[in-house]
């Protein structure tokens, strides 16, 4: 089953869900501390963090990947489902004390909730104007490349999406025209955490232009920050992001105008 319909690579932004308010109310603003958590496995115990973000309040207080968070405000957190709703019980300007380990020794971290960006604006925090975060995966179908490494001198669309997705079918014949017309310049790769089977059926009913990759572990969509689909993005000849957007549509058009004038310099 796609990452997407379940959605258990959890970003520790938490929100808080208002239950009968009427339509339309205030809600609370959602606390941000900035990391990627999984529960630690069996056993150990706690939750591990799997990334921390550049430039939020889990970066600022210094905690690093692989810190394996034991504790909130005393409160033992056993799951990313403890810590979250541990953290969503806190407003946004409060603070909330981390206990966790660091390479077998306890630490102990103080870091001040402010608020949560949206989806679009911390994706584009995180990816533009930056080098693109590297990959190499199994091709699927298509003519490639399959890594970030090979793309260098082409300009390259990115798109994170997958078969059930309307919005993100609605992309392709725009995305195959876009590469019909720039074979040597230029490269479209779809990114999907599908199952092999899946991904080469749909290769094979739609036979699109592009290049098909699969993301079985999703370490690829993580490092990309894709929360929701389709996300594109423009990767400029020296390997970095250029434009990243949200949704098909009038979005897809900006990726294909900024491509396109990408391809003209």
């Amino acid at each position: 089953m796609s990452f997407f319909r379940i959605m258990t690579g959890i970003l520790a932004l938490v929100s808080t869900t208002s239950f009968g308010q009427p339509k339309g109310a205030l809600t609370q603003a959602k606390p941000w501390l900035g990391v990627r958590i999984e529960t630690a496995k069996a056993p150990e115990t706690g939750v591990l963090i799997r990334e921390v973000i550049k430039g939020t309040p889990a970066d600022d207080a210094g905690l690093k990947k692989d810190d394996r968070v034991q504790s909130i405000n005393q409160h033992t957190v056993a799951s990313a489902e403890d810590f979250i709703a541990t953290v969503q019980s806190k407003g946004v300007g409060s603070t909330v004390d981390l206990d966790f380990l660091r390479d077998g020794k306890a630490v102990k971290k103080t870091i001040k909730l402010v608020a949560r960006p949206d989806q679009l604006a911390l994706v584009q925090q995180t990816l533009v104007g930056k080098s693109a975060p590297a990959f190499d995966l199994p091709l699927i179908s298509g003519p490639g490349p399959s890594s970030t490494a090979a793309l260098k001198g082409r300009v390259a669309i990115v798109e994170f999406w997958a078969t059930w997705c309307p919005a993100c079918r609605s992309t392709h014949q725009d995305l195959s025209n876009f590469a019909k017309r720039h074979p040597k310049d230029a490269s479209v790769l779809a990114i999907s955490d599908e199952s092999r089977e899946e991904l080469l059926a749909y290769a094979q009913a739609l036979k699109p232009e592009f290049t098909i990759l699969q993301d079985k572990d999703h370490a690829v969509n993580s490092a990309w920050m894709v929360a929701a689909i389709p996300q594109l993005a423009v990767i400029d000849r020296t390997g970095k992001v250029i434009y990243a957007t949200i949704g098909g549509g009038a979005y897809l058009d900006q990726v294909l105008d900024v491509a396109e004038k990408e391809l003209k310099k």
